[in-house]
């Protein structure tokens, strides 16, 4: 495979990006959470992918793609809270494929969600730090966080209902 350039494309996914949107989040999920596939099968995928995507409102689906391959996904929601008072977002899925990591590629879909948030009259976000990462990655990911301006707020666990 050749080499992919720095700067890659970013857009908002369409329903026409099932597969790719399919492909990324089981990468993501088989390598940042370490648990099989939980979004389910590519059919559930698709048959939700137009709600998601239609309802700019509350969600966004943003890709990263050079050429015809994606090479990242972030999926965020507006939320409003019931004692916050006011809207936020939430990042609930980020990743970029290794061979998508160079330059500011998995910035700028941060980037991205930031503007939407602030579209939406969000007034917090909120990003994860997977627990799974390494000691050296979590910590580079919290420089980077507190550089662009986030605070740790509380740590969160996951667990699946049968």
């Amino acid at each position: 495979m050749h080499a992919l350039p720095y700067d890659m494309s970013l857009r908002l996914a369409t329903v026409d990006d099932t597969g790719r949107i399919y492909a990324l989040m089981t990468e993501a999920t088989d390598a940042a959470v370490g648990y099989p596939n939980h979004w389910g099968t590519y059919q559930d995928i698709q048959k939700h992918l137009e709600g998601w995507i239609t309802d700019s409102s509350h969600l966004v689906l943003l890709l990263c793609s050079a050429e015809d391959l994606a090479v990242g996904i972030f999926v965020g929601s507006k939320l409003d809270s019931p004692f916050l008072f006011h809207p936020w977002a939430s990042e609930l899925l980020w990743w970029v494929s290794p061979e998508g990591r160079k330059g500011r590629n998995p910035f700028r879909m941060l980037e991205a969600f930031e503007v939407w948030a602030g579209e939406k009259n969000c007034v917090y976000i909120q990003v994860s730090l997977p627990e799974r990462y390494s000691r050296k990655k979590k910590k580079r990911l919290n420089r980077i966080y507190r550089r662009k301006g986030f605070r740790p707020t509380e740590k969160s666990y996951t667990k699946e209902l049968n």
